[in-house]
């Protein structure tokens, strides 16, 4: 029987673990890679999201692989500041399938982690996948695989020097837990135990010396536990003989929530360590025939645990349970889709908790009293599939893969936020007055523009300088208004410094810097100047009262009290400057 999600299967009877990551998609690839990740009750995430029957996969040996960025279609922001789900442009390693499945951290320090598969080429093998975000970009960081057959992280947990990806390894048939660790510079394998052939991690939670990782071996729940110098296995029940495995964890010291599903067709499975041991809390399933978690965070009273439940027409809908502190219960939760509507992860707490999936992006939000569908982009024709998610507030991160009709799996990164410009705290056009020092002419940000009256010398360069009250990147910057062009600019923490050339005199000019971010804000900030040498009281007219300034300055000292009569900016005030006044007495700004 095979299900009608598009990216997954539903295989007539159960697999081993060690048969199913030898299977392959025989069919439904553009380019041939295919093979399967860990199965999840014969549910698997292919390589295009199609439809296809199983084979065996043709494994040779990879080639290195090249990081290239693939430029999502993003769609234009609100013009509001009301918070809204955002397209974020995230990086592909090769050209082949690149899958995301988890997402943790928060601010400037995000981690996304996957597989990509290196195409046909170079033998369809799944490669680790590790993704940081630093507040303005994503990037690829490179990690380990272990011996050249496929490598895939299904969870990551952590933040700083301190931050750990699991998955599975397949050495040669068969697969093993894989546990990498980042120490603030770099990925390393750090070993685990081998409970047999057939094992694999799903999730990981915790940090420092208490990480738990879960996931399946040999038909039976496997939870490891690191305290800070081993991976150790720690005893977990199973229900039943079939298929055991575990797929989300939450929590820490005496208080972690475990969740998946047992038996072929899926009942809900919760499992909870008190600080001693796992014991299997009973949990609802409202579906006839399939109940499956995915994902689990929370703690103490206020626990969420996501998947889906189906019934006898195998549709699939959106499940949401609640842990209240005494017993699980069902709550309702829309569905998004006309088709199948399942969540893969969950993240938050009280009155601010989001869940996502798919198969088209798939996001609801709990405000305290009842979940919502809040709507969010679809980047690709043919899936877009949303597997982790990460935050609070309007930072909120959602990660997982989409891809366009006969093309392969992209990664793709959603991030909540208020979609509003970055609002400068500053402004001014700055000039050096020789050994005097460096001088700023303010320039309001709003109501009439600031006039900048000094000279720009033999070829009219001046410098604008933008602050904002964070960090800041900027994508570009251009004169958008007025006669100048941008030589070049450069961005330092917080402050932006724009270098001009070719500046005419008496005139209005607008410099805009385009896609400013300062890690919750992003949108083009537009600064304008008035430019009017000898115009020393700002008034936007050189007139007499200019020339009277000016003289009643020569010989004084440059200061900041009277830097804007030194006209020529070269550290003194005399008669050359009386005289550059005098030779533009007449001229005004236009008018606004």
């Amino acid at each position: 029987m095979k299900t009608s999600t598009g990216n997954r299967l539903r295989l007539s009877a159960p697999l081993s673990l060690m048969a199913l990551v030898g299977l392959a998609l025989a069919s439904g690839t553009a380019t041939g890679e295919g093979l399967m990740t860990l199965s999840k009750d014969g549910r698997y995430l292919t390589a295009t999201g199609y439809y296809a029957d199983v084979g065996m996969a043709n494994i040779t040996t990879s080639a290195s692989p090249t990081i290239s960025r693939v430029i999502a279609p993003s769609p234009t922001p609100t013009p509001t500041c009301t918070p809204s789900w955002v397209v974020v442009n995230s990086p592909n390693v090769g050209t082949s399938t690149n899958n995301l499945y988890a997402v943790g951290g928060s601010g400037n320090d995000v981690w996304a982690v996957g597989a990509y598969n290196t195409g046909p080429a170079a033998g369809n093998i799944w490669k680790t996948l590790t993704l940081h975000w630093d507040g303005s970009t994503w990037s690829a960081v490179p990690s380990p695989n272990v011996f050249e057959h496929d490598n895939l992280l299904f969870g990551v947990s952590g933040s700083g020097n301190d931050v750990w990806a699991v998955g599975y390894y397949n050495p040669f048939n068969g697969a093993w837990p894989l546990t990498l660790h980042w120490n603030g510079s770099a990925w390393s394998v750090v070993a685990s135990p081998h409970v047999g052939s057939a094992s694999g991690f799903y999730a990981v939670s915790g940090s420092g010396n208490d990480v738990w990782a879960v996931g399946e071996y040999s038909g039976g729940t496997l939870t490891m536990h690191w305290d800070g110098s081993a991976w150790s296995v720690v005893p977990s029940p199973s229900i039943g003989s079939d298929r055991n495995l575990l797929t989300g964890v939450s929590g820490s010291g005496n208080d972690v929530w475990a969740v998946g599903y047992y038996t072929f067709f899926g009942q809900t499975l919760t499992l909870h360590w008190n600080g001693t041991v796992w014991s299997v809390v009973p949990s609802p399933n409202p579906g006839t025939i399939d109940n499956q978690l995915y994902g689990v965070s929370g703690s103490g009273n206020d626990v969420w645990a996501v998947g889906f439940y189906s019934g006898f027409d195998d549709i699939y809908h959106t499940m949401t349970l609640h842990w209240n502190g005494s017993a699980w219960s069902w709550v309702p939760s829309p569905d998004g889709n006309v088709g199948q509507n399942h969540l893969g992860a969950v993240s938050g707490s009280g009155n601010d908790v989001w869940a996502v999936g798919g198969d088209r992006t798939l996001t609801l939000h709990w405000d305290g009293n009842a979940w919502s569908l809040v709507p969010s982009p679809n980047v690709g024709t043919s899936q877009n599939e949303l597997n982790g998610v990460v935050g609070s507030g309007d930072d909120v991160w959602a990660v997982g893969f989409y891809s366009n009709t006969g093309g392969t799996n992209q990664t793709l990164t959603l991030h909540w936020m208020s979609p509003c410009t970055p609002t400068p705290t500053s402004a001014g056009s700055r000039k050096t007055h020789g050994a005097a020092g460096t001088f700023d002419v303010p320039l309001p940000l709003t109501g009439n523009v600031g006039v900048e009256c000094r000279s720009g010398g033999a070829t009219n360069d001046y410098q604008m300088i933008v602050n904002f009250a964070n960090a800041v990147t900027v994508e570009s910057v251009a004169v958008t208004s007025g006669t100048g062009s941008v030589s070049s600019f450069s961005v330092s923490g917080s402050e932006v410094m724009v270098n001009l050339t070719g500046v005419t005199n008496v005139q209005r000019i607008t410099v805009t810097l385009f896609n400013v971010n300062d890690g919750t804000h992003m949108g083009n900030v537009p600064v304008s100047m008035g430019v009017l040498v000898g115009d020393v009281n700002g008034n936007a007219v050189v007139n007499a009262s200019d020339v009277s300034l000016t003289k009643s300055q020569v010989g004084q000292p440059v200061s900041g009290s009277n830097f804007r009569e030194d006209v020529n900016a070269n550290g003194l005030i005399n008669s050359v400057d009386v005289a550059l006044v005098k030779s533009k007495v007449g001229t005004a700004l236009p008018p606004q």
